[in-house]
Formats: C-alpha cells, sequence, structure tokens
C-alpha cells in the first residue's frame, strides 16, 4: 500500500514540471497581441484626432509642388521669350523710276520670297522695320551702268533712320568712279537698332543704276 500512495504525487510533479513553459509561451504570444492591438487602437485614435491637421499639411504642401511648378514653367517661357529670335530678309532692287535722277533718292525693293527668316518687314517699298532690339548688318550691291563720256563723280550711299518726319543718316559708304565703269558696287552696313526702328537706303546718281535687277540686292541679318 506505501508504493501505491507514493506513485500519484510523483506523476502530477512531473505533469506540474511539463506545463510550465508551455504556459510561460502563451502569455507571452498573449501579451504581444494584446500590444500589437493597443499600438493600432493608439494609431486609429490618434489619427482620428488628428485627420484634419494631416489633410490640411497634405494640402499645404501639393499647394506648394504646384506652386513651385507654375512657377518654373513661367520663368523658362519667359526666358525663352526674351532669348533674341533669327531676323533674315533678302530683297531685289526695284529698279524702275531712277532714270533721270542726279540727287540722293531713296531706294525701293521688292521683298523676295522664301528668303525670309523673323519678322523683318518692308514698308511702302522703302523703308525696312526691326523688329527687335539688337546689331544688324545690312549688306547689299547696285550694278552700275555709266555710259562712256561720262564726268567721274562719287556714288554716295546713306543708311538713314526715319523717326517721324525726320531722317538721320547712321551709316555712309563712298565711291569714286574716275571712269566710266559698268560694275556692281557692294557696300555693308553694320549699326545697333531698335525694336520698331525704320531705315532705308539712300543713294546719289540713281540713274546710273542698271536695269539688270537680279544683279542689285539688299540683305539684312541680326547679329546678336
Amino acid at each position: 500500500m506505501d508504493g501505491t500512495d507514493r506513485n500519484p504525487p510523483a506523476t502530477n510533479q512531473a505533469d506540474g514540471i511539463q506545463q510550465g513553459p508551455q504556459n510561460r509561451q502563451d502569455n507571452e504570444t498573449n501579451n504581444e497581441a494584446a500590444g500589437i492591438q493597443n499600438a493600432r487602437l493608439c494609431i486609429e485614435q490618434w489619427c482620428k484626432r488628428y485627420k484634419y491637421w494631416i489633410a490640411l499639411h497634405c494640402c499645404y504642401i501639393c499647394i506648394v509642388i504646384v506652386g513651385v511648378t507654375i512657377a518654373f514653367i513661367a520663368n523658362k517661357g519667359q526666358h525663352d521669350s526674351q532669348r533674341p529670335q533669327p531676323q533674315y530678309a533678302s530683297f531685289d532692287l526695284k529698279t524702275s523710276g531712277y532714270s533721270e535722277l542726279d540727287e540722293k533718292t531713296i531706294l525701293q525693293w521688292v521683298r523676295v520670297e522664301n528668303q525670309n527668316e523673323g519678322n523683318i518687314i518692308l514698308v511702302n517699298g522703302s523703308y525696312i522695320l526691326i523688329p527687335q532690339d539688337g546689331r544688324y548688318e545690312i549688306d547689299g550691291s547696285m550694278q552700275m551702268y555709266i555710259p562712256p563720256n561720262t564726268l567721274a563723280f562719287h556714288i554716295i550711299l546713306n543708311l538713314k533712320e526715319k523717326k517721324g518726319k525726320i531722317q538721320r543718316r547712321i551709316k555712309k559708304s563712298t565711291k569714286y568712279l574716275t571712269i566710266p565703269e559698268h560694275l556692281p558696287i557692294p557696300f555693308t552696313f553694320q549699326h545697333k537698332l531698335k525694336a520698331q526702328d525704320l531705315i532705308c537706303v539712300e543713294m546719289n546718281k540713281a540713274r546710273f543704276i542698271s536695269r539688270d535687277k537680279d544683279t542689285s540686292y539688299l540683305t539684312i541679318t541680326n547679329l546678336d
């Protein structure tokens, strides 16, 4: 009987030793789950409490980003618009009307199509309207026909600027002819001009211009 009484307590003690670690593991798992749940509840409560504040700041950030983007695009567009554009135009001389002129005469031109770039405009056949500020080069050539026994004379070409009814000579080119000639007279002017300036080319002895207008021309190009 003594042996029977001793065996049960020993069995109960062994079960207690085996169940102890399992209980601790279950408790830790429960604690972790409870902690996660509590953290989630805290986050949800915080979000509910500050959701308007978060939304306001998100809107503010979006407005700043959009504003910076618009400013950048506008500044880039303004910079591109201020950049000088290429300007080029070509003209043939209009030779009619020069047969009896010895005094200074404003030359007339015909615009050459398909040889233009930019916004240079021919006004009233004689004046060239400058579209933008900058330095320009005006090149050209006058084809002359001077009959035999013609006395020597100066050929004077003036680049003139018109402001209202006043014309101001801004450049002068002179060639002295000592013998009768049939030759082209090249000329080049460079001058700084402003937008809306009107310029023209003035010449004396225009009656000696050859009727071959294909060899008398003028081109204007901006150099900036």
